[in-house]
């Protein structure tokens, strides 16, 4: 996945640098320097991308790139790359819940587990003959949900989509009812030393009305 949106990445910046010059820079690459981390901090997708570098774009290609931007100011979107929608909002518009897992993976309506389970035997059906029934262990583990996930897992989710992505991702980790105080803090360390730009936690039944209980 990370290769996949370092390509993107690194393509939708080429993209913005060309319609840069021929329809102009945005207003913050002339006039905007203070919170313009592309003119205050010179060489930031450079420091950002280079090390460690994806399999699909390297080192010099992002260098290149940043150092095009920064002398010419030629970029037309001071951001190309996000990761919506959030769990909840997904849920308004019908869609895709995005770098979120479902809360409870067979509890999806039946178009979306019929859909999940085809693509599980398709490419892990042999692996996994032993046992054909849709909520079996093998399978309960590969589609794993937001319930089933441990802390370390859901930062470690955000952690390697971030790593290519200009804004803070939408993802909450969610903690069981009786976490304590010590449980909060640790996601949040965890995330922090991840260098994820944003964390949620949501400890179980915390308020007296909650979409879903975790199970």
């Amino acid at each position: 996945m990370t290769d996949i949106l370092s390509f993107i990445n690194f393509t939708s910046k080429q993209a913005s640098v060309r319609l840069a010059h021929t329809r102009g820079p945005c207003g913050a690459m002339r006039t905007m320097i203070i919170g313009n981390r592309h003119r205050e901090c010179p060489g930031h997708i450079e420091n950002l991308y280079t090390e460690p570098t994806s399999r699909t774009v390297g080192a010099d290609d992002w260098r290149a790139l940043s150092r095009h931007i920064a002398a010419s100011g030629m970029l037309r979107n001071i951001s190309t790359i996000a990761l919506p929608p959030a769990g909840r909002s997904a849920l308004v518009i019908d869609a895709s819940t995005g770098v979120e897992p479902h809360f409870d993976t067979f509890a999806a309506n039946n178009t979306v587990l019929d859909q999940l389970e085809k693509i599980v035997w398709a490419k892990y059906g042999e692996s996994i003959h032993a046992d054909h029934t849709a909520q079996s262990a093998p399978v309960r583990q590969i589609l794993a949900s937001a319930s089933s996930i441990g802390t370390n897992g859901h930062v470690a989710m955000a952690a390697a989509l971030q790593r290519y992505t200009d804004e803070a991702i939408a993802k909450t980790i969610n903690l069981p009812a009786g976490s304590t105080a010590h449980d909060v803090k640790d996601a949040y360390l965890t995330g922090y030393q991840a260098n994820l730009s944003g964390i949620t936690v949501y400890v179980d039944r915390s308020r007296t009305e909650q979409p879903k209980t975790l199970r």
